[in-house]
């Protein structure tokens, strides 16, 4: 999946957005990870499960903080949860 950016940014909230995979098989589920950090050594939330829908809103968040979000496709069997 491709992020498409951040929108409804708030003082401790903001949704995540990206455009669904090609083709995708009716299993697919988007995983979400937001961290404090571009490189992600400072999560805050990982593996979000988003279902097979294209935005997630987080919440949660520390006001006047910065945020990095990525988001990635699996196969919702080959979650462990």
């Amino acid at each position: 999946p491709l992020s498409t950016g951040a929108s409804q940014v708030g003082c401790s909230t903001f949704r995540a957005n990206w455009q669904a995979i090609a083709n995708p098989n009716p299993d697919i589920i988007y995983l979400v990870d937001v961290a404090e950090d571009a490189a992600f050594n400072n999560p805050v939330y990982t593996d979000l499960d988003a279902g097979n829908a294209t935005h997630l809103d987080i919440t949660g968040l520390s006001l006047g903080s910065q945020y990095y979000y990525r988001v990635r496709a699996g196969l919702r069997c080959n979650v462990q949860g």
